[in-house]
């Protein structure tokens, strides 16, 4: 039902490629997905997944002069800082993400961040070098029962970060292998948000971590919606979107290209 629908999403649906190096130096992979709405390189996905940038930034500043102050220091006194500190084998010290197939230089970032929704635009620096492909197409339109499929990333399976010197990652795109991951379900229910607005929809099935981003598309590959997180109801798992109305909304309120399916009357 929806072979020719996640064809098309492999046009615009693009992974976050982010690496976690903890104290231990322990380095885990994670991914999570993202929406390429145009030719600018602008992209759509939720503002956790967007808020990665910030927190790579954030521990850069708080940990490099600790790490310095560290390395010169002798043995015997590092337990000292590291009680000072709070730092443990488990404290995340550095987070390097690598946005993948938008721009040959992407440059640094600028997130526009929904009011209050979990929403987010990710603006590239580099505009000249972006790659080209089928950009999506909005669908205001959605129906109870109407099957429906999220398209994204999960189960991470690339080697694309490296540790340096003092708790440095470097990026080496070593195994890049990104499989999507697709999941069908049907439309439950309409879910009102704090600001008793309808701008999202319930799912009859799960998502899996690293599609929260993930469009959710029709039989025909139109978005109608953006996968936000899951929630349990008794021992049944669901997911929620926010729907298609309400991102078109954003992107116009912040002069973002995009293309729309005008319904049909």
């Amino acid at each position: 039902m929806f072979k020719k629908a996640i064809k098309k999403a492999l046009n615009f649906v693009r992974p976050l490629a982010s690496g976690y190096l903890y104290y231990d130096h322990k380095l885990i992979n994670s991914l999570s997905t993202t929406i390429l709405l145009n030719e600018d390189g602008d992209l759509l996905t939720t503002k956790k997944v967007a808020s990665l940038f910030a927190m790579q930034d954030e521990l850069r500043d708080v940990f490099k002069p600790i790490l310095t102050e560290i390395q010169n220091t002798s043995e015997r006194k590092k337990a000292k800082i590291l009680k000072k500190y709070g730092i443990e084998n488990t404290t995340l010290i550095t987070v390097l993400n690598i946005l993948i197939d938008i721009a040959e230089n992407p440059g640094k970032v600028k997130i526009i961040s929904h009011k209050y929704l979990d929403l987010a635009i990710i603006q590239i620096e580099n505009k000249e070098n972006t790659f080209k492909s089928q950009m999506p197409k909005f669908y205001q339109s959605k129906e109870i029962g109407e099957s429906v499929c999220i398209v994204g990333f999960a189960f991470p399976e690339y080697k694309a970060f490296k540790e340096q010197a003092n708790y440095e990652l470097i990026a080496t795109n070593e195994i890049m292998n990104f499989p999507i991951f697709p999941i069908s379900a049907m439309i439950t229910r309409n879910i009102y948000d704090d600001q008793n607005r309808i701008t999202m929809f319930e799912m009859s099935d799960g998502i899996e971590l690293g599609m929260q981003g993930a469009p959710i598309v029709n039989t025909k590959g139109e978005i109608i919606g953006l996968a936000v997180g899951n929630k349990n109801i008794g021992p049944r798992k669901l997911s929620y979107g926010i729907d298609s109305k309400t991102i078109i909304e954003f992107l116009k309120e912040n002069n973002i290209k995009y293309e729309e399916v005008k319904n049909e009357k």
